[in-house]
């Protein structure tokens, strides 16, 4: 674990990850999916709100299958991050889903850095796209959502893929009398 990291963030975690490591780049346990980035200072979150986050991950992790379609760099670091191109509605679906119920349920939510989410795997910075080509046409199971704050995790582990599609979920997207984000009641 990257005990470096300061940000606070919701993301996936893929099932098997020492199969996605590539050579020079980021450990496996560091692999993942970032649906929310919820900013740089994870100690902005109160216990309060954790457990609020720790909730809506608790109702809204399911397993994800995804194809890996691609590989670029990505982002202005330098050297830039190398990642896999994962293909996903269900990934596409689900983000604004936890942005919603994060801020129905009063967690402060950061506006988007990017314009387009783009469902990708860091794999490094400044790693081989060579190396991480060879990554490409594998499914990956994201079967493991979790909240990070720095280097703690509150993680679930889906052991079962749902039957019900994406399009069918139910759960909380706004609380009545409540505004959303966007000053919505």
């Amino acid at each position: 674990m990257n005990d470096m990291h300061t940000g606070a963030m919701i993301a996936f975690r893929p099932e098997l990850p020492e199969g996605l490591a590539v050579p020079g780049g980021m450990p496996p346990e560091e692999l993942h999916v970032t649906m929310v980035y919820l900013g740089d200072d994870h100690t902005a979150y109160t216990e309060d709100h954790r457990a609020m986050i720790g909730q809506v991950i608790r109702d809204l992790a399911v397993r994800i299958e995804a194809p890996i379609t691609g590989v670029r760099t990505l982002g202005d670091d330098d050297p830039a991050a190398t990642v896999l191109l994962l293909d996903s509605e269900d990934l596409q679906m689900l983000r604004p889903v936890l942005r919603g119920a994060l801020m129905g349920a009063g967690v402060p939510v950061p506006e988007d850095t990017y314009p387009e989410f783009i469902p990708h795997i860091t794999v490094g910075y400044g790693t081989s796209l060579e190396d991480a080509s060879a990554l490409v046409g594998q499914r990956v199971t994201l079967a493991t959502l979790g909240a990070w704050f720095g280097p703690d995790r509150d993680e679930v582990y889906t052991n079962a893929i749902e039957e019900t599609p994406m399009a069918q979920w139910r759960g909380v997207l706004a609380r009545i009398g409540v505004p959303t984000g966007d000053k919505r009641i």
